[in-house]
């Protein structure tokens, strides 16, 4: 949702920014991180079917990212994804909170 809460994170080395995105014809938000000097796109994280990933929060040492899987229209659950070098998933996403909250953005 354009305008609600941060739409981009930038990594700490400023060649990456993990965004929310959506491909036409394929449902929900995913996060994706863009290479700023060429344009490459790859998909970081994957909500399950129904769910739009948004708010993306990338540590200092780039090592983690922090994020908002929406669960309702203005709800939703804080994750936790592990990465790699250049933001490369490593291993699945952890769950931090349960219930259903109202999150305006992370830090």
């Amino acid at each position: 949702m354009l305008g609600y809460g941060q739409i981009l994170s930038w990594s700490a080395d400023s060649r990456n920014v993990v965004v929310g995105a959506s491909r036409l014809g394929h449902g929900g938000e995913n996060l994706t991180a863009i290479d700023v000097s060429t344009g490459e796109a790859r998909q970081v994280v994957t909500p399950p079917p129904g769910m739009r990933d948004s708010m993306p929060a990338i540590s200092p040492d780039g090592r983690m990212l922090a994020f908002v899987r929406l669960t309702g229209v203005l709800t939703g659950e804080l994750y936790l994804q592990p990465f790699s070098a250049n933001l490369t998933a490593a291993g699945e996403p952890r769950q931090l909170v349960t219930s259903g909250r109202h999150y305006y953005g992370l830090t």
